[in-house]
């Protein structure tokens, strides 16, 4: 399932904001992916739904190809607090296993 939605037109308010992170289904299909063994890649998404897909999820996610915002200020590479929230995840995805 591919969706195109582009972090630097929503985070500029040029388009509206439906969900502000992930809607009820978004967040069923992080989990339906999280079973079926598939990367959730985060790339290019909203730092708002990065944020709510590290929430949901119950295996490791990925950003295919972003940056660091912070080496690099673009709304399509990650912020620094949602790099530190992978941190702090992480040791609790380490110990689930599918």
């Amino acid at each position: 399932m591919i969706f195109r939605a582009d972090a630097s037109e929503a985070e500029s308010d040029k388009i509206p904001i439906r969900n502000n992170g992930l809607s009820p289904f978004g967040e069923e299909v992080v989990l339906e992916m999280n079973r079926l063994g598939m990367f959730v890649d985060l790339a290019h998404v909203s730092a708002a739904t990065m944020k709510r897909a590290l929430e949901v999820t119950r295996a490791p996610l990925i950003f295919s190809h972003s940056s660091a915002r912070a080496i690099t200020d673009h709304p399509r590479n990650v912020p620094d607090h949602i790099l530190e929230m992978m941190v702090r995840k992480r040791p609790s995805l380490e110990g689930e296993s599918s």
